[in-house]
């Protein structure tokens, strides 16, 4: 199952949700696919999509550990949650530029976790499509998360160095 994450920011977030219904389309992926669409407004042209705005802290916890990947926003709980649970993340950052958020920190965040070898970051149609790809031929193994790593002082310290 693929679970879509788009969080809880009150802009709307349809660029991730066009860019992966295009990549698995043109994998022809049919995995169960649900979305947690928060204020993004969703094309229900897409049946065999399960869709809901917000999913409640169990909802999401149990969400979590059923999805086989997850494909979210760059906020650093839903990307923590994901990768403490083992799962194959791909992360598409809200952007400024799209008026997604009020700053890049997601982006920055997504990269420095992709430089570490924990997710797969993408921007385009073309590397969400590789990046799912390299998930159905088994070739990114994601890093083991693990508390005693740097991983999250990394985020905390990332985090005081953007501005807000």
């Amino acid at each position: 199952m693929i679970l879509i994450l788009l969080g809880t920011q009150d802009a709307p977030f349809p660029r991730i949700i066009t860019t992966t219904q295009q990549a698995l389309q043109q994998l022809e992926w049919q995995e169960e696919v649900i979305v947690q669409a928060g204020h993004t407004v969703y094309d229900a042209s897409r049946t065999d999509w399960h869709v809901t705005d917000f999913l409640s802290p169990t909802e999401f916890e149990n969400a979590i550990m059923q999805a086989d990947v997850v494909i979210c926003h760059g906020g650093a709980g839903t990307m923590l949650t994901a990768m403490k649970n083992g799962k194959q993340v791909i992360v598409m950052a809200r952007k400024l530029e799209f008026s997604e958020h009020n700053n890049d920190h997601q982006a920055e965040l997504a990269m420095k976790l992709a430089s570490e070898g924990y997710l797969q970051n993408v921007q385009t149609v073309e590397e969400m499509q590789t990046a799912l790809q390299s998930i159905q031929m088994s070739n990114f193994q994601p890093r083991k998360f693990d508390l005693i790593n740097d991983v999250v002082s990394q985020v905390e310290t990332l985090i005081d160095t953007l501005e807000v």
